[in-house]
């Protein structure tokens, strides 16, 4: 399992430098980087602290802070500066260098008012915190200031939370000269151009602002696209990992009690029809097992249980779900559902009814009782009966009726219908959070229609507010959608791969933030952990 470690450069072995040595001269080789590692740059990235990702006692990432001093108005001010931040050819687009460059930041923001660095790739930096510093650069010589214009635009700051020190908006002058400045990540830049850049001009403030985004955890994502689940780190916005499900693509992820572990199933394509539920391990972002829910099965959700030890599934072709033992990874049962084509399923909170709508036919919601021997009772909701959640009291259930426009209240006491919602055309999914509200998006199943997010009070069954997905515009598309706190994550697989996050306390007030961009996303899940490299 890959490892994140800090120690300072005196504190390393001279075998291990060696080692560091050459990891940074064959992934300097890469096309990535411009010009290769030298000596120079070698010992610029020597004497302050040194982060690294290891695996199998091998370096596979690595990055360091080295102290530097810029004067502000004449007054010195130790800067963290960036260097020396590679990671292996094989390893990359992994998370590793993310990883790296995430603790760097917070040592920067521990040790110093400010952290820099210089690069040609701002996107990486800019997920990880950093801002790009907007004012032109000069470089300070014997007759005063000399304007470098092919400079602009190439250093990024970053400084600590919450603070934005006046002397930001300052001019700034770098001390030593170009022997004390090296280079950082896939941009070439001389010695002599590191110094022009540590001089800042104009006026410029950074504001830190904390977003919506600012969440713990792990996002966990089902892509269609090739079939995998991405394991994106909340705090960083960085993908650390994709498992690989296979061509029998998966629709859903869900995530353990205690967040250590997760379950997808092989949905697949018409033409490929899949008959597992795959385990994961979510700390150290591996495939555990698959559990064989045998042929004419299609599983397409799977959820755990409130126990942790089994989950349920299900099986969509034989109209049963599957309740499996996890510890034994096998299936220990199967109930049939009473309706055609159960696909969606959720759980009463303490676990002895599965809830499953099916949308064949007239479209109907099942009540399964997994701790008795008796049917299920089966109510017809509407047609296209397919997105559904439990209120968190586990009083209600919410079925929404893909080609009604309708949402079914369903009282779990007396299993009746007690009140009918209006929804869009083509409401797949609905989401309730713990704060008392849920989230309804519309589009897909074959249906070109305007698509929107609709908000529900769930106590008094009001829709309260409505925001187009995209622009307003008919599409035809799916999306998967989840509630954190007051934020709505919510996946757009069929058009712009993206996952947005809303925010449900002004979501008529405030535009959507883009978390990431991946595979074709659909089903989400959140984990209070983080892959273990990051922990």
């Amino acid at each position: 399992m890959a490892t994140l470690h800090v120690a300072p450069t005196d504190a390393l072995s001279s075998s291990f430098l060696r080692d560091l040595r050459a990891m940074l001269d064959a992934a300097f080789l890469d096309a990535a980087f411009e010009e290769p590692f030298t000596d120079d740059d070698w010992q610029h990235a020597l004497g302050g602290v040194h982060v690294w990702v290891s695996e199998a006692n091998q370096i596979i990432s690595h990055g360091s802070i080295v102290e530097r001093t810029l004067l502000c108005a004449g007054t010195p001010l130790p800067v963290g500066y960036v260097e020396a931040l590679a990671t292996v050819s094989a390893r990359r687009r992994q998370g590793h260098g993310a990883a790296v460059m995430r603790r760097m930041g917070e040592l920067i923001r521990e040790r110093y008012d400010l952290g820099a660095l210089s690069t040609g790739v701002h996107a990486f930096y800019e997920r990880l915190g950093w801002e790009r510093w907007r004012g032109p650069t000069f470089v300070a010589g014997a007759d005063g200031l000399e304007r470098t214009p092919d400079d602009d635009d190439s250093i990024m700051i970053c400084g600590r939370g919450g603070r934005q020190p006046s002397i930001w908006t300052r001019r700034l002058s770098v001390t030593g000269g170009p022997e004390r400045c090296g280079r950082t990540c896939r941009r070439r830049i001389t010695m002599g151009r590191i110094a022009k850049q540590a001089l800042f001009g104009a006026v410029f403030t950074l504001a830190v602002v904390q977003t919506a985004l600012a969440q713990e955890g792990t996002l966990l994502v089902a892509n269609r696209t090739g079939g995998s689940i991405s394991l994106i780190d909340l705090p960083t916005r960085v993908e650390i990992a994709r498992l690989p499900i296979g061509p029998i693509i998966p629709h859903e992820v869900a995530v353990s009690p205690d967040g250590r572990r997760a379950l997808t199933a092989e949905y697949g394509p018409e033409s490929r029809h899949g008959q597992h539920v795959v385990l994961i391990d979510i700390p150290e972002a591996r495939i555990v097992g698959r559990i064989d829910l045998g042929p004419k099965s299609r599983p397409h959700s799977a959820l755990f249980h409130p126990d942790g030890r089994h989950a349920v599934a299900t099986m969509q072709n034989s109209d049963q779900i599957a309740v499996i033992d996890l510890e034994a990874m096998k299936v220990v049962r199967t109930r049939p559902t009473g309706g055609r084509e159960g696909h969606m399923v959720r759980l009463s909170p303490d676990g002895s009814r599965a809830y499953v709508t099916s949308r064949g036919a007239e479209g109907t919601l099942s009540v399964i009782y997994l701790n008795e021997d008796r049917p299920p009772v089966v109510i017809r909701t509407g047609r296209g009966a397919e997105g559904l959640a439990v209120t968190p009291d586990g009083r209600e259930v919410w079925v929404a009726n893909r080609h009604e426009e309708t949402i079914s209240v369903v009282d779990t006491t007396s299993l009746t219908i007690v009140a009918t919602l209006p929804s869009r055309l083509a409401a797949g999914r609905i989401e309730m959070g713990a704060n008392g509200l849920a989230v309804v998006p519309n589009g897909g199943a074959g249906r070109t229609v305007p698509q929107y997010l609709r908000l529900f009070d769930v106590k008094t069954r009001k829709m309260v507010a409505e925001v187009p997905l995209r622009d307003g515009k008919p599409h035809e598309s799916n999306w998967g959608v989840m509630i954190r706190g007051d934020l709505a994550f919510v996946s757009d697989p069929d058009v712009t791969s993206t996952i947005r996050v809303f925010n449900l306390r002004a979501l008529e007030t405030s535009a959507p933030e883009v978390l990431a961009t991946v595979a074709a996303p659909d089903g989400l899940a959140w984990s209070p952990l983080r892959v273990g490299v990051l922990r």
